[in-house]
This record gives structure tokens, C-alpha cells and sequence, in this order.
């Protein structure tokens, strides 16, 4: 679904299509949980000393920083002392860093939310390096703090800031814990005036874990609610709403429900051809879907027709040699035995035959927008 990369792990999420719906019974997930750790390069230990020195000086470096108390990603301006020395412990690496404080207050509590966010980043670069018993210790104590909603502090805050940790865990794949505490973020909002964008960022992602985790009734369940938001919301023409529509679509083929998946993938894919193009990734990832669903329910010439033009653009940017298209041409290749036909063919550059840099083909909207939603 759903694009941003995901700051817990600095990985993206690539999205496939469902198989053949009546010819496979492989369940293939769109956004598979596949988070991996990177290597840590040459001098990496000597990171977690300095993480450790990092956090005993924390407070310290709060009372005197002279930073703005809010900072947005890409806000520009002078960079505080925190973020400056993760960003020297990681390389320059790890991009985003924001760092919350309150001008007016001399030293943190030690249950301040901007004490929390210092331990939230502490988890990520443990996360990064593969020191998940550390990140998951990082991430216990934030959440000791976020629960104790310190008064004075907007609500918002916290709620922010548990969609955070559990970006974490999801990247940890820890899908169960992740999904607590969106719901815990969810009742914070509390369908709040305004926060019906976020709201449904959240159900979204929700919903993405329990479709990973194999739950496709509660899925479906929270993809309907957060669509039913976007909708009311004046969201129903963006890209997040048609990638939304796509999975809320996938959950119902799980479910066996083929006409409502249907109907799903064609406003999806009506949407993602207005807002991103009929050659983009995401666009031709709804067709293969439908074309899913269209050969399940016995409509082969429009099966046919669909994948015919995904195949073809799949050859042309990844390249005929590429395994990356296998699928589609095996599913594509039935279809025309059982309706007695032949593929038609175009000549093929030997450039396109062996290319072999092919383009990622996945997105992580839902979760990007569960996040920009989130800090608006």
C-alpha cells in the first residue's frame, strides 16, 4: 500500500499482486512483512558506546539546547544538539530526526514526551544495527512515559508518538504488539473534530498487519472503516485512497467475497490511472488484481485483456528476462489455453530482453500516510 520509507528500519515495503484466483492456492501478501536489518558497517560497535554516553547526557543537552520545540521532517533551520550528534552516531543515516521539547521548561521531567522521543530514536538506531533486545528495551521505556499522558501536554502528542514505537515493532515484526498500540492511538483520537485523516491512516495500517498476520475478517474490517473516513473526508481521489481501496479489496477476495473485490479494484483502479498513471507500478498492480478477479468469476476476456497489458508493460521496464514477470506470463498464458487463444506479440528490443536493473515495483503509502497524518 503503503511512497515513504519506513524510519524504523529504512527499508520499503514492496507491494505484489494476488495470484490466480482460481488456479493457486498461494496466498500472497500485498505489503509482505519482508523488514530487514542492514549489515552495520566497518566501526559500527563502537556506536552502542556512544548511544549509552548519548543517553546519560540527554537531559542535560535538553535544559541547554536552544532548538524550536517542535521541529517537522522537513522543516529547515538551525539543527539541534541531539539531532546533530545522532546524526554523527549513525553517519548521517538516519534522516527525520525530530527531538521534542518545550522552550520553556529548564530541565525535562523524567516522564516528559520529549524524553520519550530520545528513547524512541535510541530504539531506531538499535533497530538498525540488529540490537533488537536494546530496541525493544528503548521502546518499553518510551511507552512508559506515553502512557502516563502527562497533563498539559496536547494528547496528540502521545498518540503520535505510540504510532511511532509501533512502527518499530512492526519493522521487528512484532505485528501483534504494533497493532496494540495503533489501537491505543486510535482511542486517543477518539474520532476527534479534524483527525479523521489520521484516524484513517491508522485503521489502514491495522488493517495491513491483520492481513499479514492472516486475520482477514478484522482486515477488512478496519479497511472499510478507515474508507468509509476517507470518503467523508474528501479524501475519495487521492492515490492513498485508491491504494486503500486496493487492499480493502484483497481482503475480500481472502474472504471469498469476489463481486465486492471486484467492484474495489475498479474504483482503485479508476483512481490510481487519474492520479498516478496508467504505467505506474501501484496502477498496474490494481489491474493485476482485477484481472484476478475477473478470471475467477468467469469474465476471460477481460481477464485476458488486462493481463495482456500488464505483461506487456512489465516486460518493457523490467525486461522479458526478468523473473519478476514469470507469474503474470504463466497466469497469462493459462488464461489463453483455456480460452483456445495465443498471445499476441511485439517485437523486443535485446536492450528490454536483458535488462537487468529492474525498478522496484512496491509502495508504502498506507503506512507513510499513517505518519504524515499523524504529525499534521
Amino acid at each position: 500500500m503503503p511512497g515513504m520509507v519506513n524510519e524504523a528500519n529504512g527499508n520499503s515495503t514492496p507491494q505484489k499482486e494476488i495470484p490466480a484466483l482460481n488456479k493457486s492456492p498461494k496466498n500472497e501478501i500485498i505489503p509482505e512483512s519482508g523488514h530487514h536489518v542492514d549489515l552495520p558497517p566497518d566501526g559500527v560497535v563502537e556506536v552502542d558506546t556512544s548511544i549509552e554516553k548519548l543517553y546519560q547526557n540527554v537531559c542535560e543537552m535538553q535544559s541547554s539546547d536552544p532548538s524550536p520545540s517542535r521541529q517537522s521532517f522537513e522543516s529547515y533551520g538551525e539543527e539541534s544538539r541531539i539531532d546533530s550528534e545522532l546524526r554523527h552516531l549513525v553517519g548521517g543515516e538516519l534522516r527525520e530526526i525530530e527531538i521534542m521539547e518545550e522552550d520553556e521548561v529548564e530541565k525535562p521531567e523524567e516522564d516528559h514526551p520529549s524524553v520519550a522521543s530520545v528513547f524512541v530514536r535510541l530504539a531506531v538506531l538499535y533497530n538498525k544495527t540488529g540490537k533488537f533486545r536494546e530496541a525493544r528495551s528503548y521502546c518499553e521505556n518510551a511507552l512508559r512515559i506515553y502512557d502516563k499522558q502527562l497533563p498539559g501536554i496536547p494528547l496528540e502528542e502521545f498518540a503520535s508518538g505510540l504510532t511511532d514505537v509501533s512502527a518499530i515493532y512492526e519493522s521487528m515484526e512484532e505485528l501483534e504488539e504494533a497493532i496494540k498500540l495503533l489501537q491505543k492511538a486510535l482511542k486517543i483520537y477518539n474520532n476527534a473534530p479534524g483527525q479523521q485523516g489520521t484516524i484513517a491512516g491508522i485503521e489502514a495500517q491495522i488493517g495491513v498487519m491483520y492481513y499479514m498476520l492472516g486475520n482477514y475478517l478484522d482486515s477488512y474490517a478496519s479497511f472499510s472503516s478507515a474508507v468509509s473516513k476517507l470518503r467523508a473526508s474528501g479524501e475519495k481521489k487521492s492515490a492513498f485512497f485508491g491504494i486503500a481501496l486496493n487492499q480493502m479489496g484483497l481482503a475480500c477476495v481472502q474472504c471469498c467475497s469476489l463481486n465486492e473485490a471486484t467492484e474495489l479494484f475498479e474504483e482503485a483502479k479508476s483512481i490510481l490511472e487519474q492520479e498516478c498513471g496508467p504505467y505506474h507500478p501501484d496502477t498496474l498492480g490494481v489491474y493485476s488484481n482485477l484481472a484476478g478477479t475477473y478470471d475467477a468469476l468467469g469474465r476471460l476476456d477481460d481477464a485476458i485483456k488486462l493481463l495482456e497489458y500488464v505483461v506487456g508493460m512489465r516486460e518493457e521496464k523490467l525486461g522479458t528476462a526478468n523473473p519478476d514477470v514469470d507469474d503474470e506470463k504463466r497466469r497469462l498464458t493459462e488464461l489463453l489455453k483455456e480460452a483456445g487463444r495465443v498471445r499476441s506479440r511485439k517485437g523486443r528490443s535485446l536492450e528490454n530482453l536483458l535488462d537487468a536493473n529492474p525498478q522496484s515495483i512496491g509502495s508504502q503509502i498506507i503506512k507513510n500516510n499513517v505518519h504524515f497524518f499523524a504529525r499534521s
